[in-house]
């Protein structure tokens, strides 16, 4: 069966998260996965992560992985953020719970 279109996130794995979470996506958005991003509540970035996405775009899918730590590699303080994913289209995010 066709998947349907759009994006889906997973939940992070492990979550609460002490050193490192994984967040596995799929996308079947043409142009794939623009940007991934962390945000913590007051919703300024912390981290930029790689999606891997493909130039041709079409169905694809992997995981994010954050390590806690900010675009300056920094342990980022405990407290909840936001991994979020952007396509061309839709935009998802999912709540990680970090702890030290």
């Amino acid at each position: 069966a066709p998947m349907q279109a759009g994006l889906s996130l997973g939940a992070p794995t492990p979550n609460p998260v002490r050193a490192g979470t994984v967040i596995e996506y799929r996308s079947s958005v043409a142009g794939g996965v623009l940007s991934a991003e962390v945000y913590d509540v007051a919703g300024r970035r912390v981290r930029t992560l790689s999606a891997g996405s493909r130039a041709g775009g079409g169905a694809q899918s992997g995981a994010l992985q954050w390590d806690g730590r900010s675009d300056r590699g920094d342990r980022v303080p405990a407290g909840v953020y936001f991994a979020q994913l952007r396509t061309a289209e839709d935009v998802r995010s999912r709540r990680v719970v970090l702890i030290r």
